[in-house]
C-alpha cells in the first residue's frame, strides 16, 4: 500500500465524529485524483478502542481508501520492525519504546506516531485532524480544509493553485511545507475559568508565556485569542501567510518536515507538538493559513465547575508547558542564528545541530529563572481563587494547582 497523503486524527477518547468526519474527508479528496489514506491513532488501551474498531471496519466496507486503525499492538508491530531494522542497541530500543509509547498523556506522540507511519506508507503529506473537532458544514456540505491544503503544500508560494495574499516578492519562491487554520467554536487553549473572573488574569498568563512582549502586544493578544475572538463565519476561501502562528496543530498540513524532526517526546506537557510547524518557521519558510476552520467542540473536562480533577491536570500541564516554552524560546534564539533555507533540503537537515541548540537553551534559562516563573504562575492561581470567593464561585480547584506548584517546583 502507497499513498501520498495521510489524514489522521489522534486520540484518547471515543471519537465516533471526528472519524466518520475526517475519513470521508480523505474519501472526498482522493476523488479529486489525489492518493489519500486515513488512519485513526489510538493513544491508549480503554473501552473507546473496541468501538473503534467496529467502526473503522464499517468505514473500510463503505470507502474506496485505506483507512488504518493504529492500535497499541499495531503501534508495537511496526516499532519493533523499524527497531530491528535500524539494528540499535537494546538501551536505544528501549529508549524508542518508552518515548513512541508512553503510559502517561503525550500530546507530540500521537503525531510522531502519524508520522512513522506515513513514512511507511510513502506518503510525504500529512493531514491532522483533532479528535475533538468537526469539518464546518456549510449550506448542507461539509467544508474540508484538506481541498485547500493540497493546493498549497510542497509548492512555491507562486506556483500554488490559489493566490497566497500578504506575500513579499522573496516569499514567493520559498515553498510551503505548513499550512493550517484555525478553529470555529471553543479556542485552542482553554482559559475559560480565568476568563470567566477576570481579564487581568488572562494578561498575567500571556506576560508569563511572552515575557519580553510590550504591555500593548500582550493585551491585543489576550483581546485576540480570548476576550475578542474572530469569530466570523466561513464566506469564501483564501489563503495568506501566517507571520502571528494562528494556525493550529489540531488542524494542520505538513509537507517532509515529519520525516526529519519528530514532535517533542514530554508526557503531562501541552504544546509539544508545535516543533515541526516551528521548524518551518526557523528555516524562513513561509506558514500558509487558510480560511476552511473547523468546529472544535467545548469540552466540560476542564471546567472547575464540573471536573476539578480534570481542571487540575491541565492546569499542571500548562505549567509545565510553561517552563519548556521559555526554553523554547532561548532555543529559538540560536536555531535563528544558525537555520536557513538549506535546512529545508532533507539531505541537508543538521539534527545535530538542532540538538546543540536545544542544549545550549538549557544551559541559558538557569534554575532561578525558572523558579520565578513558576511562583509567578502559583500567584495567579492564587488570585483565582481569591476572585472565585467573591463571586460566589469554589475557590478551591485553584487552591489545589497553587499549592501543588508550590510543593512540587523545588523538584
Amino acid at each position: 500500500m502507497r499513498v501520498s497523503h495521510l489524514l489522521f486524527v489522534p486520540t484518547n477518547r471515543l471519537c465516533e465524529g471526528a472519524v466518520h468526519a475526517y475519513a470521508r474527508e480523505a474519501q472526498a479528496l482522493e476523488e479529486t485524483g489525489r492518493s489519500f489514506a486515513f488512519a485513526l491513532i489510538e493513544s491508549n488501551e480503554a473501552s473507546h478502542v473496541t468501538r473503534h474498531t467496529e467502526l473503522v471496519r464499517a468505514l473500510r466496507d463503505r470507502l474506496d481508501i485505506p483507512v488504518i486503525h493504529f492500535d497499541l499492538a499495531r503501534q508495537e508491530a511496526v516499532l519493533a520492525t523499524a527497531v530491528e531494522e535500524a539494528m540499535v542497541d537494546d538501551a536505544t530500543a528501549s529508549w524508542a519504546r518508552a518515548t513512541l509509547l508512553p503510559s502517561r498523556p503525550s500530546y507530540g506522540a500521537g503525531p510522531t506516531k502519524a508520522a512513522l507511519l506515513a513514512c511507511l506508507l510513502g506518503a510525504n503529506n500529512l493531514h491532522r485532524r483533532d479528535s475533538d473537532t468537526v469539518p464546518q458544514n456549510i449550506n448542507g456540505s461539509p467544508l474540508y480544509p484538506a481541498e485547500l491544503e493540497v493546493r498549497v503544500l510542497g509548492r512555491r508560494v507562486h506556483e500554488a493553485d490559489s493566490v497566497v495574499v500578504g506575500t513579499e516578492p522573496a516569499e514567493r519562491e520559498k515553498t510551503v511545507l505548513c499550512t493550517a487554520t484555525d478553529y470555529q467554536g471553543a479556542p485552542a487553549l482553554d482559559r475559560g475559568a480565568f476568563a470567566r473572573l477576570s481579564v487581568d488574569l488572562l494578561i498575567r498568563h500571556e506576560e508569563l508565556d511572552h515575557p519580553d512582549a510590550n504591555p500593548s502586544d500582550i493585551r491585543a493578544r489576550v483581546d485576540r485569542k480570548y476576550v475578542h475572538r474572530d469569530q466570523t463565519g466561513y464566506s469564501s476561501d483564501y489563503l495568506v501567510i501566517d507571520d502571528t502562528g494562528r494556525g493550529e496543530m489540531g488542524a494542520c498540513a505538513i509537507a517532509n518536515l515529519f520525516a526529519i524532526l519528530p514532535e517533542m517526546p514530554l508526557t503531562e506537557t501541552l504544546g509539544t507538538d508545535y516543533f515541526v510547524r516551528n521548524l518551518s518557521f526557523r528555516m524562513g519558510l513561509p506558514v500558509v493559513y487558510h480560511s476552511r476552520r473547523i468546529l472544535h467542540l467545548e469540552s466540560h473536562d476542564r471546567d472547575p465547575r464540573n471536573n476539578v480533577d480534570g481542571f487540575f491536570q491541565y492546569s499542571i500541564r500548562e505549567a509545565r508547558f510553561k517552563v519548556l516554552r521559555r526554553i523554547w524560546q532561548a532555543m529559538n534564539r540560536h536555531l535563528d542564528t544558525v537555520f536557513d533555507l538549506r535546512h529545508a533540503d532533507l539531505q541537508s537537515f543538521d539534527s545535530d545541530l538542532y540538538a546543540r541548540c536545544a542544549d545550549q537553551a538549557v544551559q541559558e534559562i538557569s534554575d532561578t529563572e525558572l523558579l520565578a516563573l513558576i511562583a509567578t504562575l502559583q500567584g495567579i492561581f492564587r488570585d483565582a481563587a481569591e476572585a472565585a470567593v467573591h463571586l460566589g464561585d469554589d475557590d478551591s480547584p485553584f487552591w489545589s494547582v497553587a499549592s501543588y506548584l508550590q510543593r512540587e517546583a523545588p523538584r
